[in-house]
C-alpha cells in the first residue's frame, strides 16, 4: 500500500514539472541590472584644502566632524600626520652608579645521603626493688621474702 502511495506522487510531481510555465517572457537582463543610487545617498568626498605640497614622509588624514558628549561639535578638518616616528627619549644618570661587587656563590656540600642505622628502643624492663618487697607493678600487699630452712646440720 505504501509502494503505491509512493509511486502515485512520484508521477504527480514528475507532472507537475513539465507543464511548461505560463506568461510573457522576461527579459532576465533586466532584472539583472541593480537599482540606480539617488542622488541623496551618494556620500561625497572632502577634497584637500588649498595649501602647500605635503613633503615627503607626510600624509594628511581628514578627521570627520565629532560630537562629544556634553553637545560641543567638532567639525571636520584636515591633519598632517607624519610618518617618522618620533625620537625615542632615554633617561640615562649623568653619572654611572657605582654596582657592588659581584660575589661568587659556592656550591654547598651536599649532604651524606648514607642510611642512618635507628637504634629503636627495647622495652623497659621493670626496676628491681631492692628489698623485693613489692610487686613488679608497684601496687597491692608487700610480699615477704622466702625464708631459707634452717638445718642443724653444718655447726649451727
Amino acid at each position: 500500500m505504501c509502494h503505491f502511495l509512493m509511486s502515485i506522487l512520484c508521477v504527480l510531481l514528475l507532472v507537475g514539472c513539465s507543464v511548461p510555465l505560463q506568461g510573457p517572457p522576461a527579459d532576465l537582463a533586466a532584472l539583472a541590472t541593480p537599482d540606480p543610487i539617488p542622488p541623496a545617498v551618494a556620500r561625497t568626498i572632502p577634497q584637500p584644502p588649498p595649501g602647500p605640497v605635503l613633503a615627503t614622509g607626510q600624509f594628511r588624514a581628514w578627521v570627520p566632524r565629532q560630537t562629544q558628549s556634553n553637545g560641543d561639535t567638532v567639525d571636520g578638518h584636515w591633519q598632517t600626520i607624519s610618518l617618522i616616528p618620533p625620537l625615542v627619549e632615554g633617561l640615562e644618570p649623568a653619572m654611572p652608579m657605582p654596582r657592588a661587587p659581584k660575589t661568587h656563590v659556592v656550591a654547598k656540600p651536599k649532604p651524606d645521603t648514607t642510611p642512618v642505622q635507628q637504634v629503636v628502643p627495647l622495652a623497659t624492663p621493670q626496676p628491681v626493688l631492692p628489698s623485693g618487697l613489692f610487686s613488679q607493678d608497684g601496687q597491692g600487699l608487700p610480699r615477704l621474702g622466702r625464708i631459707p630452712p634452717r638445718t642443724l646440720v653444718g655447726g649451727q
